[in-house]
């Protein structure tokens, strides 16, 4: 599987990069919204993981923008600012799933086992 994570904190790209790598996966990963859409249209990806909070950007603007563009990549997302009601917002907005961080490894190792069992059309 390819993986994109898009998350302002490159010591949080880094660290999740190398998990998904570990695990036998691609990674790669984007700063802001443009280089992540640029990505986007360059690369096909099976999973984008979003942090809510890019800098002066919403993660929820950058939902729908990849949602508008690509309906069928999967996208969960993460923050370490975790409400229920930002957690209700992103699954209300289509996120396949919400993971408060620093999220576990093992989170992003069932999420990828899921992906993997599971037929594409029934994980959204």
């Amino acid at each position: 599987m390819n993986i994109l994570i898009i998350d302002d904190e490159k010591i949080i790209r880094d660290a999740v990069s190398q998990l998904v790598e570990d695990a036998g996966h691609g990674a790669q990963s984007a700063g802001r919204s443009a280089a992540a859409l640029g990505a986007l249209k360059k690369t096909p990806f099976d999973l984008v993981l979003l942090d809510i909070h890019l800098g002066r950007e919403n993660g929820f603007e950058v939902l729908g923008k990849i949602q508008q563009s690509h309906p069928k990549v999967p996208v969960v997302i993460f923050t370490s600012a975790a409400t229920l009601p930002i957690e209700e917002e992103a699954i209300r907005r289509g996120a396949l799933d919400f993971w408060e961080k620093p999220f576990e490894p093992a989170q992003l190792h069932r999420m990828l086992t899921r992906m993997e069992t599971t037929p594409p059309a029934l994980i959204i």
